[in-house]
C-alpha cells in the first residue's frame, strides 16, 4: 500500500506545537512499521521546508530533510506533470480539492490513501 503526505501532515508531524503532533506522529510511525511506501511530490517537500523554515526555524528544517525525507518516495513533478497539473486545476469546478492531489489523481499514481490535515 502507498499513502500520499501533504504538507499539512509534514508540518504537524515535527512541529510539537502542532495541534495535530501527537495524532500525526502515530499514524506517521504506523505507517512506517507497516511498510506503507509513503510518497510525497518534490513540490510538496519543497514547500514543507519554506513553510517550516519561516514558522519554527533552520532546525526543522534539517531535521526534517535529514531525518524524514529519506524515508519518503518523492515523485518528480516534470515540465509536463506541471502543465498537466495546472490545466486539470483550472478546469476543476470543486473549490475544496488541493492542487497536489490533483496531481496525484492526474498522474494515476494508483494512490488511494493521503495522510494530510485538514483545519477547519
Amino acid at each position: 500500500m502507498s499513502v500520499f503526505i501533504d504538507t499539512s501532515a509534514f508540518i504537524a508531524f515535527i512541529n510539537a506545537d502542532d495541534e495535530f503532533f501527537q495524532n500525526s506522529v502515530k499514524i506517521f510511525s504506523r505507517l512506517l512499521s507497516d511498510g506503507t511506501i509513503i510518497v510525497s511530490s518534490n513540490y510538496v517537500l519543497l514547500e514543507t521546508m519554506v513553510i517550516l523554515k519561516s514558522r519554527i526555524g533552520q532546525e526543522a528544517v534539517k531535521l526534517l530533510n535529514d531525518d524524514v525525507f529519506p524515508v519518503i518516495k518523492t515523485y518528480w513533478i516534470d515540465e509536463e506533470m506541471h502543465r498537466l497539473c495546472v490545466n486539470t486545476q483550472l478546469v476543476s469546478n470543486r473549490k475544496k480539492i488541493s492542487f497536489v492531489t490533483n496531481c496525484v489523481f492526474t498522474h494515476n499514481l494508483c494512490i488511494h490513501s493521503w495522510f494530510q490535515i485538514e483545519k477547519r
